[in-house]
């Protein structure tokens, strides 16, 4: 049986395959080339904040939060929190990744700092869903792993976001 976390993961990608083509239906979501207003965005029961629009939608489960930039294409950001089975996130090696059976062969796993914190990103394809592009941070904070997953759908699309998901990224903070 899968843990909670992997299967998260797992919920994730079908969410953001869902999303793929569907109409726009927030006024203030993201689009390619354009500018928009970010703003500081916290949520304390993730410890966590970071720049965001606040008129995304977002939803939020007892160890997710996930938020739609674009639902065409589909461009989101996952926010997952939970007791870490590792001590450093180092200990999160090719063998565990392969484990989780989330990312495509060809993925690449690199050390990082992500929250200010030592974190390693992965940057892959979907395995399940190989249109779907991804960038995966993990890192450990308070003995809790967090996940922060963007995904964009299709990943053809992944050089109009790049630069609004780096802002995105390099602005997330644990806020104690």
């Amino acid at each position: 049986m899968k843990s909670n976390f992997v299967l998260s993961l797992a919920l994730t990608a079908v969410l953001t395959v869902a999303l793929a083509g569907a109409a726009n239906s927030a006024p203030e979501e993201a689009k390619a080339g354009q500018e928009f207003q970010l703003q500081k965005c916290q949520n304390s029961d993730f410890n966590v904040e970071f720049l965001c629009n606040p008129d995304w939608d977002v939803q939020i489960e007892k160890n997710s939060l996930f938020m739609i930039i674009s639902s065409d294409p589909a461009v989101t950001i996952t926010v997952l929190k939970t007791q870490s089975p590792f001590m450093m996130v180092q200990q999160i090696n090719g063998a565990v990744l392969e484990k989780w059976e989330q990312y495509a062969e060809g993925y690449r796993k690199e050390d990082a700092r992500f929250a200010d914190q030592n974190s390693i990103v992965v940057k892959a394809f979907a395995k399940t869903y190989p249109e779907v592009r991804l960038l995966d941070y993990y890192t450990i904070y308070d003995k809790d792993l967090y996940n922060v997953l963007f995904s964009v759908n299709p990943r053809k699309d992944w050089d109009e976001y790049k630069f609004l998901i780096k802002r995105i990224a390099d602005s997330f903070r644990f806020m104690n």
